[in-house]
């Protein structure tokens, strides 16, 4: 039905704000919109359809950084990129700043996972990162438990490193990520599935998050996070579909006070946008306010 929404700057009109950012809800243009789009809508739930599935239950970890993650996210901050980048924000001149904004972004992500990421340095140690040695500490609990894990990064190296240390723990893994050939995916998601003496199975969050049914795991760890909300809601789903017996446990590491705690806050927001209206909203940085755009870039201790 072309023009039933009118056009672009009709919409952006008639539906000038769909949350309110101030009290963090859903306003009357948003119920607006739903009740014009509801009509043309076909939903059906996985509880609906899979009501045998079992629970799958959400857990946070809450990590703070060390003093080396801290000292060289503050360096960052303070760095003549991030101070131009923050003027240019405050003047709002920022719309033609996305390729800095995104690169100083995941620079602070980077050093959120390992510094070595964002140093680029040849050797590291364990110690150096907060979070990763929180993920040790929930591997080995993971592990001594008998559950089996999917590991979801964005970051090639850090996947990397993670197999490193596994290694060094002597806990059985595999991998999959964006340069495992094709027909070698479905090799080894089988032989994960059926070989219970591989505790973990590494995946990069865009190559592992759809299509593969990991059901032989039953612990998902979000060892970093993707700026859209729907594709870490599929990667956690590898292992909660149909033919899931156990209870599926969702671990997210995230460290406080920086770009990631934030970053997962709007995620919470977009997927309640997607809930409101049943659509995906792909904005990205695009939608993001000034002030909200000013607070990535801060350490909040």
């Amino acid at each position: 039905m072309p023009g039933y929404l009118g056009s672009h700057p009709e919409f952006r009109s008639r539906y000038p704000s769909l949350f309110d950012r101030r009290t963090a809800t859903f306003g009357q243009h948003a119920t607006d919109l739903k009740k014009r789009v509801g009509p043309f809508v076909m939903r059906r739930l996985k509880k609906d359809v899979a009501a045998e599935l079992p629970e799958k239950i959400v857990s946070d970890r809450i990590v703070e950084l060390s003093e080396q993650q801290v000292r060289r996210y503050k360096e960052l901050l303070a760095g003549t990129d991030a101070t131009r980048l923050r003027h240019s924000i405050e003047q709002d001149n920022y719309k033609t700043e996305g390729i800095n904004i995104l690169t100083l972004m995941s620079k602070l992500r980077a050093i959120c996972n390992h510094p070595v990421l964002e140093s680029g340095a040849s050797t590291w140690l364990i110690e150096e990162s907060a979070k990763l040695d929180a993920f040790q500490q929930l591997l080995e609990e993971v592990v001594e438990g008998n559950h089996r894990a999917l590991v979801f990064s964005q970051f090639v190296k850090m996947l990397d490193i993670i197999e490193h240390c596994l290694r060094e723990w002597k806990i059985p893994n595999l991998r999959i990520d964006g340069k495992t050939v094709a027909n070698l995916r479905q090799t080894i998601v089988d032989r994960f599935n059926q070989d219970q003496t591989y505790r973990c199975l590494l995946l990069s969050t865009r190559a592992g998050g759809v299509g593969l049914n990991l059901t032989g795991a039953d612990t998902v760890i979000f060892y970093d996070h993707d700026w859209n909300p729907t594709n870490d809601l599929q990667a956690q789903d590898r292992a909660h579909r149909i033919g899931q017996k156990q209870t599926v446990t969702v671990y997210r590491l995230i460290t406080k006070g920086t770009i990631e705690e934030k970053i997962l806050k709007y995620q919470e927001r977009k997927i309640a946008l997607a809930q409101a209206l049943i659509e995906e909203d792909k904005g990205g940085i695009k939608n993001l306010t000034r002030e909200e755009l000013l607070s990535l870039f801060s350490f909040e201790e």
